[in-house]
């Protein structure tokens, strides 16, 4: 099997909570702009092209869940704001970082559940075109946990209203059962769109793992779940182009954030990576907390879709 000509693999360091390095690189130069505000701060930078916003609610992690829910819809509907007073702009793509995600509260809710919750509302109250869950284009996002104390929430919005992907092998997050929290992550598994108006389509995958259905497949097994994993990127990147599917669909992705649960896995994971995406241009990593405790690897990407 050919090695990958990545140019560039970095190690995040754990408290760089920021999106992937090609949204920031959409906006490169760009100067960022504050809006006023004490209990949620939002930050972001615009473009011809679009707008990568930054949310924070600083002290989230000592917040009691029901209050943990609140900010968290709160946080949301201020981003639906910003991104309304800039006209034509849609939410494509979210990174979440949720201070203590497995934490359980009184309730025997854990605070991933609790987000998810309260996301859920703030979808469901969306304003503008599509209204609720924006006529069935939920956006694409990934979550994972820090041990901060800050709710961070980037957002990529574009011109492009982008189509939301499905991966067949998995139950779409949105149909969760109650296994995992009263309300159900919302989020789509990947989107297609154009970063920039007349440019190439990109496929923009979230935070994907070794789930089948809703079930975590090989507790335990770091190799085994990165194999489930990239075989779920590549099931994504053919349900996104259609038939004839490409003889290699992981050649597609040009660029991918691996999180890994434990530091000792990291060589590991990229080992495969290296083995399996030969065409990859850069591969950043990040030791994280992910949102289930069998959970060894998640990874998410950018694909060229045509």
């Amino acid at each position: 099997m050919r090695s990958s000509p990545t140019r560039f693999f970095s190690a995040r360091a754990a408290e760089a909570l920021a999106p992937a390095r090609w949204a920031q690189d959409l906006f490169e130069g760009v100067p960022r702009i504050a809006m006023p505000g004490d209990r949620i701060q939002i930050h972001f930078a615009a473009s011809p092209a679009g707008m990568l916003l930054t949310a924070r609610i600083p002290g989230a992690r000592r917040l009691p869940a029901c209050r943990f829910r609140r900010v968290t819809a709160d946080a949301y509907a201020r981003i639906a704001e910003c991104l309304a007073q800039h006209g034509s702009l849609y939410p494509t793509r979210f990174w979440n970082f949720i201070p203590r995600i497995r934490h359980r509260s009184s309730g025997g809710l854990d605070r991933y559940m609790v987000f998810n919750a309260g996301r859920f509302t703030a979808y469901a109250d969306w304003p503008g075109p599509g209204g609720a869950f924006f006529g069935g284009r939920i956006p694409t996002a990934s979550a994972v946990g820090h041990g901060g104390d800050d709710l961070i929430i980037h957002t990529l919005a574009l011109r492009d209203p982008g189509h939301p992907v499905e991966n067949p092998r998995q139950t779409a997050a949105i149909r969760y059962s109650a296994r995992f929290g009263p309300l159900p992550p919302a989020f789509s598994r990947a989107t297609l769109a154009r970063l920039a108006p007349g440019g190439p389509r990109y496929l923009m995958v979230g935070g994907t793992a070794s789930v089948v259905g809703e079930d975590s497949c090989h507790h335990g097994n770091v190799r085994l779940q990165t194999r489930e994993t990239l075989r779920n990127l590549s099931t994504l990147l053919i349900a996104a182009i259609g038939p004839p599917a490409p003889r290699r669909p992981l050649d597609r992705f040009r660029e991918l954030l691996v999180y890994h649960a434990d530091k000792a896995h990291r060589e590991i994971i990229l080992d495969m990576v290296r083995r399996h995406v030969t065409r990859l241009e850069r591969v950043e990593t990040m030791q994280a907390d992910l949102c289930r405790s069998e959970l060894l690897v998640e990874i998410e990407g950018l694909a060229l879709a045509e």
